[in-house]
């Protein structure tokens, strides 16, 4: 029974032991792999856009951020949902528990964008 029970314990620590490996281990392999966004609409003057994905957590689908710096105020889609970009530097994201896109616009975007354009705001159309 005693041979039984330190079996059982010793699987489990070892079990704990991988599993807060994995936990520190997991985001930096995730880290290497990824890549630049494709953002339709680059070059514009004055501003600096970059866009970059990783595999989100579990690799469940793809966490992605853009950096945008500005002197212009900017219209941001993402698919079909539009977003103003205020002059100024911001870091717009999303992943699988968090997005801040909702502060940009009327919905919150979720997911990895299927395309992604930007170009200044025109405030006085046509």
């Amino acid at each position: 029974m005693m041979r039984n029970t330190t079996k059982i314990i010793k699987i489990i620590a070892i079990s704990l032991a991988i599993f807060t490996l994995l936990i520190f281990v997991e985001p930096n392999i995730r880290g290497h792999y990824g890549g630049p966004m494709s953002i339709d609409g680059l070059p514009i003057s004055n501003t600096n856009v970059a866009g970059a994905w990783i595999p989100d957590f579990l690799w469940a689908g793809k966490a992605w951020k853009l950096e945008i710096q500005s002197s212009i105020d900017l219209k941001l889609s993402l698919d079909d949902k539009d977003y103003i970009i205020p002059k100024g530097s911001h870091i717009i994201y999303s992943n699988h528990d968090r997005t801040n896109t909702g502060q940009f616009g009327n919905q919150e975007f979720w997911g990895y964008p299927k395309k992604t354009k930007i170009h200044p705001l025109d405030k006085n159309p046509g």
